[in-house]
């Protein structure tokens, strides 16, 4: 019997932002980035290409503590422009 993917058996949290579709499995602990869904010849709506990205590593370094946790989040504020936004305020 095969086991069901994380995708198949629980809800995600959904952002789409006309572009790209971030979808966020938190029980999983997974990030999915997405093309836009489209329908295809069937009639059915099908997610776009998809990049899953494991955030268990990621929670595990913010969890520690330390420099590799502020770098993390560091990062991921510089890749949506957070502190950017601070500094224009």
């Amino acid at each position: 019997m095969r086991i069901a993917n994380y995708w198949e058996t629980e809800e995600p949290e959904t952002l789409n932002t006309g572009r790209n579709v971030l979808r966020h499995f938190p029980e999983a602990e997974r990030l999915q980035v997405s093309t836009p869904d489209f329908v295809g010849r069937d009639g059915q709506t099908h997610t776009g290409k998809t990049v899953g990205v494991d955030l268990e590593p990621i929670h595990e370094k913010i969890a520690a503590g330390g420099d590799e946790a502020q770098a993390v989040v560091d990062f991921f504020a510089h890749v949506v422009g957070i502190e950017q936004e601070a500094k224009e305020e």
